[in-house]
């Protein structure tokens, strides 16, 4: 192992001691019960049963490798045709960038972001549909 990744799983485990959501502003609402439907994680740097202990039990974990296509088009791209998300995760910066410029067209999009590590920001997204009045003439 590398010096920095020692260095860098040791600062990890001080950021998550007891669950990452539990000191995170960014989820701070996130109790009871949900408003939120789904909760993006990536894999390659998020354990759930250690990091995510706090997520509330009504909300879909969703396992994801930073690329946000599979998710949009297995299960997103559909649903935020038929209605308003709200999202959260601990992703990359890149995930919640792509999803924000996917729903952009058709969605007013509200962001909240923390950085959690060099490569993991926590995030809240809602995400409404826009109100688009047209005149029939």
């Amino acid at each position: 192992m590398k010096r920095r990744e020692l260095i860098q799983a040791c600062a990890m485990a001080a950021l998550f001691p007891e669950g990452l959501i539990a000191g995170n502003s960014v989820f701070a609402a996130n109790t009871g019960t949900s408003r939120y439907s789904r909760f993006f994680f990536d894999e390659r740097f998020v354990d759930p049963a250690t990091q995510l202990s706090n997520v509330v039990n009504d909300v879909l974990l969703v396992p994801v490798r930073s690329d946000v296509t599979a998710v949009w088009t297995g299960m997103l791209s559909r649903a935020a045709r038929q209605q308003s998300l709200a999202l959260q995760g601990l992703t990359t910066e890149s995930f919640v960038f792509c999803l924000q410029r996917l729903l952009h067209g058709s969605h007013a999009v509200e962001v909240s972001m923390q950085r959690v590590s060099q490569d993991l920001y926590g995030w809240s997204l809602v995400a409404d549909h826009k109100n688009i009045n047209r005149r029939v003439a």
